[in-house]
Parts: structure tokens; C-alpha cells; sequence
């Protein structure tokens, strides 16, 4: 079974980053971004901080932001209260 990928626009307040490829994985719980493309969104300060468990079993300590998702094929934003902010390698 492959990987499914689609290009997305992340928006966070007025700023927004248009075509942004994002790895789609239905069973996950938790939605991750990189800190580089929170900072690119104007996100400085997280709203707080979680601790969460990896697909590795590692427990890992993270900043909390918001994002706005909007998809190519759905016209409705959504907004994700609860997007952890972590750099570390998924696989």
C-alpha cells in the first residue's frame, strides 16, 4: 500500500502558503507540521504543550498550534485547533 500525498493551502490569521504537498496518513489521531512551515505561517508562539505518543512508541514532548486547511478538492476550510509542531522524522 503506497502513501497518499495532495496539495493543500495552510493558512494560520491572514497568512497563508498555497500548494503545499502534505502526506495524507487516515489513521492517524494527531495532525503534524514542521516548525519551519509554523514559522513561515507567522506562528511564534504555541499555544501550549502536549506530550504524544509516536507511531515508534516514543513519547515526544510538543508545541501546540493552529492551522486552517483548505484541500485542492474541498472547497470548505478546515479549521485544526490541535497541531503539534515537531521536526523529528515520522518513520
Amino acid at each position: 500500500m503506497g502513501r497518499k500525498y495532495t496539495r493543500v493551502n495552510l493558512g494560520h490569521g491572514v497568512k497563508q502558503i498555497n500548494n503545499v504537498l502534505a502526506f495524507i496518513d487516515s489513521g492517524a489521531d494527531l495532525t503534524i507540521i514542521s516548525t519551519s512551515l509554523a514559522r513561515r505561517l507567522g506562528i511564534e508562539d504555541p499555544i501550549y504543550e502536549r506530550s504524544w505518543v509516536a507511531s515508534d512508541g516514543d513519547v515526544r514532548y510538543s508545541p501546540i498550534v493552529e492551522v486552517r486547511i483548505e484541500a485542492e478538492d474541498d472547497p470548505e476550510p478546515i479549521e485544526l485547533d490541535e497541531v503539534i509542531m515537531d521536526d523529528l522524522p515520522m518513520d
